[in-house]
């Protein structure tokens, strides 16, 4: 089948109460193969109602009508009519899923203030205990009607996205999402339509760039980074007059050649550090969330 641009026509702006909103129409033609279409196969060519539309994603499918044209029994009319005012369909497997933005704190430390520079203490080294403040990062909600528990719910439980995903017209490279939070309604009826609401809270983080054993290489947002530093290192003792390596574990050492109290940085490789600046810092990072592609949940319209 080939579907053509017919023409395409903006509504002008109307004014409902005290809000305004835009309601305009995109038509189209579609020359089938044979005769035995449907207006209801031909309906199932295009988007949805309540998709957005993909040159004003202010706006929503809300009417979506499909007609022979004349004679041409495998011609047909598709007028679909688009809103800025979000409508309620007699369906409610067909309403638009509704996404929301919030953010969401936690406490962490922070080795660089707000212009990178390392924060240091008078002698120009770094706290004990590195100071800690507010972080916030987006929680993103996302609520759709489903006609049965989907399911995939199990698996996704606390998941991270293994592919780039799109929600509200955001762009998410992989490992930036995880699901914090999954609730299903109970079973509701609208129109003799059954159906439960699937609430989805996913919450974001920003991939970063983290000082390894190997240099410097970028992690996805959701991986678990920490520092390398322990009570214990690893430290050559040659055997004898021999060269011959003989790597043993014992306790750090402090500048004053005390045994370690506390856990000291190591150089990756498990060898202590000695007297490390901020930018000698290394970190181990960790997988910890399963990847799954989010491509396939209900998160966009």
């Amino acid at each position: 089948m080939k579907i053509y641009i017919s023409n395409e026509s903006a509504g002008d702006g109307q004014q409902s109460g005290n809000k305004s909103s835009i309601k305009f129409t995109q038509a189209y033609q579609v020359l089938a193969d044979s005769e035995n279409e449907t207006p209801t196969s031909i309906a199932g060519l295009f988007p949805a109602l309540g998709t957005r539309n993909e040159d004003d994603r202010r706006a929503y499918m809300v009417g979506k009508n499909v007609t022979i044209s004349g004679d041409n029994t495998c011609l047909w009319n598709v007028l679909l009519t688009y809103s800025t005012e979000r409508q309620i369909s007699d369906n409610p497997l067909e309403d638009p899923i509704l996404i929301t933005w919030d953010t969401d704190n936690l406490v962490v430390p922070f080795l660089y203030d707000n212009q990178g520079r390392a924060i240091l203490n008078s002698a120009g080294t770094l706290y004990g205990d590195a100071i800690k403040g507010d972080s916030s990062s987006w929680t993103i909600s996302c609520v759709s009607n489903q006609a049965y528990i989907p399911t995939w719910i199990d698996d996704y439980r606390d998941a991270v996205n293994s592919d780039y995903c799109m929600i509200d017209g955001v762009m998410f490279e992989p490992g930036q999402c995880k699901i914090k939070k999954i609730h299903i309604s109970q079973l509701q009826t609208r129109n003799d339509y059954q159906f439960r609401v699937l609430s989805l809270t996913i919450k974001t983080a920003e991939n970063k760039q983290i000082n390894t054993a190997s240099g410097f290489r970028d992690v996805k947002g959701w991986s678990k980074n920490v520092i390398d530093e322990s009570l214990y290192c690893w430290v050559n003792v040659p055997l004898g007059e021999s060269s011959q390596e003989n790597w043993i574990l014992v306790k750090c050492m402090d500048m004053t050649g005390v045994p370690a109290t506390k856990p000291f940085p190591l150089d990756g490789y498990g060898e202590q550090l000695i007297d490390p600046g901020p930018e000698d810092i290394i970190y181990n990072s960790f997988e910890i969330y399963k990847s799954l592609p989010f491509s396939k949940l209900p998160i966009s319209n």
